[in-house]
């Protein structure tokens, strides 16, 4: 959904839409529902509302595909910003919340979906205690026991520099 700028009232407006997200590595299946309340302050665009998610993720440690709903708070201003500078511009821990744009639109999917991915952890995993896979036969340990020696198990960086230099 574009949303020209230059149509925004100055009492603002509510928008709603979804948005189906492309799978990846991290995300197999998700929509967002997503509504906002846009804002145009001369020049500066303030964006305030709710972004609900159902996702189908990859767990980091056992890869199994999990469900998940995420529903998220939105506060984020968009400022206008010269297309030079866009791409070498490093942004600072307070200008997270912060977009650029170039021109009088603004797509509302690519901002929706960038706030989310923003939003997720950085190790996804289906439960907090997940055991993971066997680092030796790929067994699921939270499914299985695994059924490996323990001494054919990759031992700690010390362990291995000690067997390599024997």
């Amino acid at each position: 959904m574009i949303i020209n700028l230059k149509e925004i009232p100055d009492d603002g407006v509510k928008i709603e839409f979804d948005v189906k997200l492309p799978s990846d590595e991290f995300i197999s299946e998700g929509l967002l529902k997503s509504k906002l309340f846009i804002r145009n302050l001369g020049g500066m665009i303030v964006i305030n509302g709710d972004i609900n998610a159902s996702l189908l993720l990859n767990c980091n440690r056992c890869l199994n595909e999990f469900k998940d709903e995420l529903n998220l708070s939105v506060n984020i201003t968009c400022v206008q910003s010269e297309e030079s500078t866009l791409d070498s511009r490093q942004l600072m821990n307070d200008e997270l919340d912060v977009c650029f744009y170039t021109d009088d639109e603004i797509d509302m999917d690519v901002l929706a979906s960038e706030f989310l991915i923003n939003s997720l952890p950085m190790k996804i995993l289906c439960k907090e205690e997940c055991l993971g896979l066997c680092s030796v036969c790929g067994i699921n340990l939270n499914e299985q026991t695994c059924l490996c020696s323990k001494e054919t198990k990759v031992g700690s960086l010390g362990d291995l520099l000690k067997a390599a230099m024997n």
